[in-house]
């Protein structure tokens, strides 16, 4: 028997949990977050194929519609690189208003080393203590 993909493969209180986690972040959300909410990959992949959830990197997704807002593809860029990742070089100048337009790239600077994706450019750095992070808007 053949299921058609649909929402209700999650109740509704996980629903609202994902549209809760995602909205506090420009309505980006991790694969991790998802499992943890207890949603498997099948399911993942099923709202991907009709358009609830939307791949923005590795293992980040915009929930509802494609992240379209730069801030939107920004927070998904330092989810999908984890860990310590911060904005940097030509997207932290941006960030300062040191740079009118955003990058085509995201940078992102991180100790920890990742494999490079579209969209990311990331800078891998031997070490980032808090000094070396200036925190915006939060």
């Amino acid at each position: 028997m053949h299921h058609s993909p649909h929402l209700s493969a999650a109740r509704p209180p996980k629903r609202a949990e994902i549209a809760r986690l995602a909205g506090a972040r420009d309505g980006v959300i991790t694969l991790a977050e998802l499992r943890a909410l207890g949603i498997p990959d099948r399911t993942v992949s099923e709202w991907v194929a009709i358009g609830y959830l939307h791949r923005c990197y590795r293992g980040v997704f915009s929930v509802g519609c494609a992240a379209s807002s730069v801030r939107a593809r920004r927070h998904a860029a330092l989810l999908s690189v984890g860990g310590d990742a911060a904005h940097s070089h030509e997207t932290g100048a941006h960030l300062l208003d040191m740079l009118r337009s955003a990058p085509l790239l995201i940078d992102v600077a991180s100790t920890k080393r990742r494999r490079a994706q579209p969209g990311i450019r990331v800078h891998e750095l031997r070490s980032m203590t808090e000094e070396d992070i200036t925190v915006i808007g939060g």
